[in-house]
Parts: structure tokens; C-alpha cells; sequence
């Protein structure tokens, strides 16, 4: 469903989006519009199922506030715009539980502890692409090109916003998610009261050619302010046609606070007793390998999205003066990781941004790439080494 609205419309969501304190939670941001309201979490639960060229990301978590009433409005980055956004169950991540505990009685959590760089110049433009109540969700799918112009738009006076008042870091963070080319944004309102609820999660089905569980815009939040102890925040199911391949420990290295079992062989007609729906993303294979995740630790250091491409994207070396598909998607990873210091967003280019941008990535990850070599600065150039620590952490 697709609408087109007036410029007052959109500026009063974006600015709604914009301007409040925010507060995030895990894999999607969270405003609350009263800055007395104080929200905990206390459980949350994902599913992420990818077939190389589409994902379903199955959304669920439990809130509670201290005043009764209180209205939130979660926003969740997407790849893509959505073919399909549905309610889904609870049920879903019982089923999958279960399954899991049935192939492995005793789960054990392996714990861990052109021109050059060109900027994108595209003309500021917000398109609401979906809206629609959803049980207990108001959902809608809103297109944002650049943000740039934002604080110079004539009509924020006129609806009492002040430019001054744009939350930078918050700002900071959608431009990451931006520069990465991820434009679709879902803003979904809901209401929760001083006792724990569990809403019906909400079943997201869009096109990505990269696996893709977003948890960035946690960093950015006042979570810290409000944040009660916290076990096992984060309870992720990932579901692919291949496990995931992480040979020399690097998600132990990148994520240190997250945990996770083994792959897990089911067949398709387990699959199949677990969701139809997300069954149909893998409809002609037999077979598909489960992995179940665990977060423990403040939400505030979830500071990188969890992204992984298929190992044989990383072919071949690259230099300054390439243009191609697999420096795009090099040049995500950088931004995603926080290395990027330029305003342009990844184009393709290999240029002097991100020649600097792999340095520091090199040095960042030395033991894998650098000290094998014998060398103590990075050098820039993506060859051998820095293309096989690409390839160690993928879907094999």
C-alpha cells in the first residue's frame, strides 16, 4: 500500500522522530513522547531467516512502564521496503525452542565474552510507503533520502520545532544507517502499561542480499538511564540454507557479550511445523541450519548491526580506483562499524575514504590480519589476509 502526503505531515513524523529523547531498545529505536515516561524491557525475542536473497525478521519484546498509558514509537531500519509486514505469534519462538531442545537436550552456550568516494546529493525526499494498524501496533514504512537539509526546512517553525533541538546522536545514527543505503524506516506505535505485556510480534518479509539483524541504534539511547539488570536481553534465532562459519572465533572477538550453540540441521517439514510462513523462504531446499543466540550485558555496547555477506563476495583484492559490488559491500561493514569518517555514503568507489576507513579496520583487527604478516600499521589495500577474516565470519 503506497500514499503520498503533504510536506506538514512528514515533518511532523520525522520531527516526532527526531527531536525527542530517545530511547532504544536492542534492534530497533524507542521514543517515548513523555520525558517522565520510563521504560524497561525485559525480554525481547527475534527470528532472523535468510535465503541469500530475501529475510524474515520476526519482532517480539515484553515492556512495562511507570505510568499506564504511556505511548512509545519504536523505529526499525530497513534494507529494503518491505514486500510484506503481517502479524505473526508468540508461538513461533515456543515451536523453535522446543525444536531446538529436541536436536540438542543440552544446549551449550559457547560464551564470548564516478569520483572518488563521491557524496550522494540526492534531493530531500520523505514517501510513506505503508500504514496500517496491525493488532496492537501502528505501523507505518516511511522512505527518507538525506537528512541533510532537515534543520534548513521552512515549515519546522510553523509546527513549534526548533532545529536546535534535533537529538544529534540520534540523528548521527539513522545518517549511519543511511550512508549504508538502508533508507526504509518502520515507525511502529504501541502502548504499554505498568505491568509486563508481551505484544504479538510483528513478521517483516523484504529483499536484502546480506544477512542482516539491526542493533546499532541501541548505542545512541538513554538506555543506560533507565536500565534495570539485565540477563540474556536478546534471545535470537538465526535460520539459513548454510550455518554460519566463524572458524577462527571472530564473532567471540566482535561481539564479545554475545553467546551461541551450535548450527542445527532441521528439515524443511520441521521448519514447516515451526512457521509456514518463514518455510516458504526456503521452499526448495531440504534442509536448514538453526543457530540460537543469547545477549548478556548493557545494551548501550550493542554498538555494530550484525551483518554477514556469503564468502564468495570476497574474490577478489581491492585498491584505490576499484569500482565494484563487493567494495559496496566492504564499504557497508566500515560504516557499520563505525570506522568511516567521511560524509559520503558507500557508492561502490574505492576511493581515499575508504582506503583510510580498511586501515583502521586492519589495525583494528591486527591479530587476524596484520601480525600474520609481520606488520604493524594497516596498509589500506584488501588482499589475502584481510579478504580470508572477511570470509571466516559468513555463511559458509
Amino acid at each position: 500500500m503506497k500514499k503520498n502526503i503533504g510536506y506538514m505531515s512528514f515533518i511532523f513524523l520525522l520531527a516526532i522522530t527526531l527531536l525527542l529523547p530517545g530511547f532504544v531498545f536492542a534492534d530497533m529505536g524507542m521514543i517515548r513522547p513523555d520525558p517522565q515516561v520510563k521504560l524497561y524491557e525485559t525480554d525481547q525475542n527475534a527470528i532472523v531467516a535468510w535465503n541469500g536473497q530475501e529475510e524474515m525478521l520476526i519482532l517480539s519484546i515484553n515492556l512495562r512502564s511507570n505510568q499506564e498509558g504511556s505511548k512509545v514509537l519504536t523505529i526499525l531500519p530497513l534494507p529494503s521496503n518491505p514486500l510484506e509486514i503481517k502479524e505473526d505469534s508468540i508461538d513461533t519462538f515456543k515451536k523453535l525452542t522446543d525444536l531446538i531442545n529436541q536436536k540438542l537436550p543440552l544446549i551449550a552456550a559457547v560464551s564470548a565474552t564516478g569520483s572518488q568516494d563521491a557524496k550522494n546529493n540526492a534531493s530531500l525526499v520523505a514517501e510513506l510507503t505503508f500504514h496500517e494498524q496491525i493488532g496492537a501496533h501502528d505501523v507505518s514504512i516511511v522512505k527518507i533520502n538525506n537528512l541533510d537539509g532537515f534543520n534548513q526546512w521552512e515549515l519546522l517553525p510553523q509546527i513549534g520545532i526548533k532545529p536546535e533541538q534535533i537529538d544529534a546522536s540520534f540523528k548521527s545514527a539513522l545518517q549511519n544507517y543511511m550512508k549504508r543505503g538502508l533508507i526504509y524506516f518502520s515507525f511502529d506505535t504501541i502502548e504499554v502499561g505498568t505491568k509486563d505485556i508481551s505484544l504479538n510480534p510483528i513478521r517483516y518479509y523484504f529483499k536484502s542480499d546480506y544477512f542482516y539483524y539491526p542493533i546499532k541504534l541501541t548505542a545512541f539511547s538513554a538506555t543506560a538511564e533507565n536500565a534495570e539488570s539485565i540477563n540474556d536481553a536478546i534471545h535470537l534465532f538465526t535460520i539459513n540454507t548454510n550455518p554460519i562459519k566463524d572458524s577462527i572465533n571472530i564473532l567471540k572477538y566482535r561481539y564479545p557479550l554475545w553467546s551461541h550453540n551450535d548450527n542445527i540441521s532441521i528439515s524443511l517439514q520441521e521448519l514447516q511445523n515451526v512457521s509456514s510462513n518463514i518455510a516458504s523462504l526456503f521452499s526448495f531446499e531440504t534442509n536448514v541450519y538453526v543457530t540460537e543466540f543469547r545477549y548478556s550485558g548493557s545494551l548501550a555496547k550493542t554498538t555494530d548491526d550484525i551483518i554477514i555477506y556469503p564468502k564468495d563476495i570476497w574474490k577478489n583484492n581491492l585498491k584505490v580506483g576499484v569500482r565494484s559490488e563487493d567494495t559496496l559491500a566492504l564499504q557497508k561493514i566500515l560504516i557499520n562499524e563505525n570506522l568511516w569518517d567521511s560524509s559520503s555514503n558507500a557508492t561502490g568507489y574505492f576511493g581515499s575514504a575508504t582506503k583510510q576507513a580498511v586501515i583502521k579496520f586492519q589495525e583494528e583487527y591486527r591479530s587476524y590480519i596484520l601480525d600474520p604478516l609481520n606488520l604493524t600499521k594497516g596498509t589500506g589495500f584488501v588482499g589475502p589476509y584481510t579478504r580470508n577474516f572477511l570470509k571466516n565470519f559468513q555463511m559458509q
